[in-house]
């Protein structure tokens, strides 16, 4: 997110708020494979990489990808968010 950019003197965009408006849709995605070679996809999701549904969620304001976190999986347990702290997500 741009707002968390300390460039000096002049605050800068950042890589994604800079290529936005080409986009076709404004969303990037990421295919990370442990010991392999991954891929970035800008402005659209390529259906043939998954299987199942994709789930959305907002991203909240604040300069972090931030998204509302009330479960979350530890293996195959699930377990409730009982502070109901956000999750900041990275890659």
């Amino acid at each position: 997110m741009s707002s968390l950019n300390t460039v000096k003197p002049t605050q800068q965009k950042t890589f994604f708020d800079t290529i936005s408006p080409q986009l076709a849709q404004p969303v990037f995605s990421v295919n990370l494979k442990n010991d392999s070679t991954g891929t970035y996809q800008f402005g659209a999701i390529d259906n043939t990489a998954y299987t199942g549904q994709l789930t959305t969620v907002p991203v909240q304001a604040g300069g972090f990808w931030q998204v509302a976190s009330p479960t979350f999986n530890v293996g195959s347990t699930k377990v409730e968010n009982q502070g109901g702290s956000p999750a900041i997500l990275g890659t």
